[in-house]
C-alpha cells in the first residue's frame, strides 16, 4: 500500500494545539490517485474490477498542531517523504505515506507554524470477513496552522492475487497525537468479475 496526506489553505488561525477532536469528514473511493484536497475522480458505485487498485480517500477536519518555536528549527519528518506543494496541486508521495500542502502558505503576513502529528490505520476485510491488508502510517508534517482546515489521506489499496469478489470493508482510524484525540469511519466497496 501506498498513501498521501496533504492539505490546502484554509482559513481559521485559532489556538492550533487546542483544536480537536479530529474528525473524518469524508470518505470516498476514488478512480485513481488523488491530485489533492477535493481532487480526485470518484470510482461509480465504489465498485473496481479484480486487476483495479482502490484509492480510499478521506479528509479530516480539526487537526491540531504543536506551534513550533522558530529557535528550535524545528522541521521533523519521519520515514516517509514529505514537503511542501507548490500550489499545482502535485503533491508528495512515498511508499508509505507521505504528506504535502497544495498551498505554499506564501501569503505575506506572519502565520503559525504548527508540528502536526498523526497516525493512519487502514484494516481492509473481504467478503468473509478475514483481514487482507492492514497499514499504519505516521504523518508528521510542519505547515502553516490555515493549512490544519484542509487535510487529506488517500490510500491505495493492492490486490495481491486474485481477489475474492464481493463486498469490502475498509476501515479508517486517525489518532491526533497532539490533541490525543481519535475517529474512526468505516466504509465498503466491491470487486466485481
Amino acid at each position: 500500500m501506498a498513501g498521501l496526506a496533504g492539505c490546502s489553505g484554509g482559513g481559521g488561525n485559532d489556538d492550533p494545539s487546542s483544536r480537536g477532536p479530529v474528525s473524518i469528514e469524508e470518505v470516498a473511493f476514488a478512480a485513481g490517485r488523488p491530485n489533492g484536497y477535493g481532487e480526485y475522480e470518484p470510482q461509480p458505485d465504489a465498485t473496481y474490477g479484480p486487476d483495479d487498485v482502490v484509492w480510499i480517500y478521506a479528509e479530516l477536519s480539526a487537526i491540531s498542531g504543536e506551534p513550533v518555536n522558530e529557535s528550535d528549527g524545528a522541521n521533523r519528518s519521519d520515514e516517509t517523504e514529505s514537503g511542501a506543494g507548490d500550489g499545482d496541486g502535485d503533491g508528495a508521495s512515498s511508499d508509505g505515506d507521505g504528506a504535502s500542502s497544495d498551498d505554499d502558505g506564501a501569503s505575506g503576513a506572519e502565520e503559525t507554524i504548527v508540528d502536526v502529528d498523526l497516525r493512519q490505520t487502514l484494516r481492509v476485510e473481504d467478503p468473509d470477513g478475514a483481514l487482507v491488508a492492514e497499514t499504519t502510517a505516521e504523518i508528521q508534517q510542519t505547515l502553516s496552522v490555515r493549512q490544519l482546515d484542509a487535510f487529506y489521506i488517500a490510500t491505495d489499496v493492492l490486490t495481491a492475487g486474485t481477489p475474492a469478489v464481493g463486498e469490502y470493508t475498509a476501515t479508517i482510524t486517525v489518532t491526533d497525537r497532539v490533541s490525543e484525540t481519535e475517529t474512526t469511519e468505516t466504509a465498503t466497496f466491491s470487486i466485481e468479475s
